[in-house]
């Protein structure tokens, strides 16, 4: 699986913003090229038959276009994978 985030280092410039180099360690978005959106999802495994997902849709522009959230019947951590 490919990471979406990158790590920024506490101990030189990073080219960003002051507000954001002062900060250790920040995990910062990267955005998907023009007329591309992200999708970022996430599942959780709490115990046979409940689980929970989630995912998040932006533009390259960094705009909030869709979300959700909710539970879900599951039978193991593989499947929520």
């Amino acid at each position: 699986m490919m990471k979406e985030v990158k790590k920024v280092s506490p101990q030189g410039s990073t080219g960003l913003s002051p507000s954001t180099d002062d900060v250790s360690p920040l995990f910062l978005w990267n955005p998907p090229k023009p007329s591309l959106v992200k999708v970022n999802t996430d599942g959780i495994f709490v115990r046979i038959r409940l689980g929970g997902y989630g995912f998040v849709i932006r533009s390259n522009n960094d705009s909030f276009l869709v979300g959700k959230m909710g539970p879900f019947k599951v039978s193991s951590p593989l499947y929520v994978e």
